[in-house]
């Protein structure tokens, strides 16, 4: 009985070396190519703004923050990465895990009166709450100048995320505009 083999562009072939038929019998027939779907009106400049939006430069930061356990709540030195939609941090270059800016409510200075005594002497302390897990991660800075560049690179992730989602129609995530600011208080205006 005779074999159809296929050479490397699809067509059959009555020549074929043992390994070309080995890897021919292996291979999956081609689908034809899709031709590129074309959009109108309103549709294509919709479309083309979520370009505009997509090519905007967004704030990269690395730096060494100190990070408060989940567990044990001490303070611990982190190296931290805030790109590609993740916030990320890793311990003596070991990952020790990343938050999806997608996930988060909100991102603000934590007020200098809360938390335990060791807590309270951090003083450049920012938190990052997530929407659905409903964990808030606590963060301290050297300086506040360190502080500030990293609360507005986050509220910057952030609202581009919840013009994003809301251009998707993703309402849930759209609403997080609202709280992105830290909330009006008489501690916040110390902080002014």
């Amino acid at each position: 009985t005779a074999r159809l083999i296929f050479d490397s562009g699809g067509a059959p072939t009555e020549r074929a070396s043992r390994g070309e038929r080995a890897r021919a019998s292996r291979r999956r027939p081609s689908r034809p190519a899709r031709r590129p779907m074309t959009l109108r009106g309103d549709l294509l400049d919709i479309d083309a703004e979520i370009e505009r939006e997509a090519a905007r430069e967004l704030p990269e930061m690395r730096g060494t923050l100190v990070k408060k356990g989940a567990v044990w709540k001490s303070w611990l030195v982190r190296h931290v990465v805030l790109a590609n939609g993740y916030l990320s941090y890793s311990e003596k270059g070991k990952f020790k895990g990343r938050i999806a800016i997608a996930d988060v409510l909100f991102a603000r200075r934590t007020p200098a009166d809360e938390g335990t005594a060791a807590d309270r002497k951090r003083r450049h302390r920012f938190e990052v709450a997530l929407r659905d897990k409903g964990r808030i991660y606590y963060f301290a800075a050297a300086t506040d100048a360190e502080l500030e560049k990293w609360l507005n690179a986050l509220h910057e992730w952030i609202e581009a995320e919840a013009d994003h989602a809301s251009k998707r129609g993703n309402t849930s995530t759209s609403s997080r505009r609202l709280t992105i600011d830290e909330p009006e208080s008489s501690e916040a205006a110390a902080y002014a």
